[in-house]
């Protein structure tokens, strides 16, 4: 699908620990809708030196 991209890791750096988290969207008789997955980092084991900048895609309404 080309959704991500495996490259080396960088000299020096320690990535961060994640895991996938699966979900079924269900209709009103239990058919399956949608299935998801989200890839949740674990940010409490994140060194305070790699957080200088945090990234959130949010948009405003008027620009949709």
């Amino acid at each position: 699908m080309g959704t991500f991209e495996i490259v080396d890791k960088p000299k020096g750096c320690n990535p961060i620990p994640s895991m996938f988290t699966y979900k079924l969207k269900t209709g009103d008789h239990c058919q399956i809708i949608k299935y998801k997955a989200r890839l949740c980092a674990s940010g409490d084991l994140q060194l305070q030196s790699e957080y200088h900048e945090t990234f959130a895609p949010t948009s405003r309404f008027t620009a949709i």
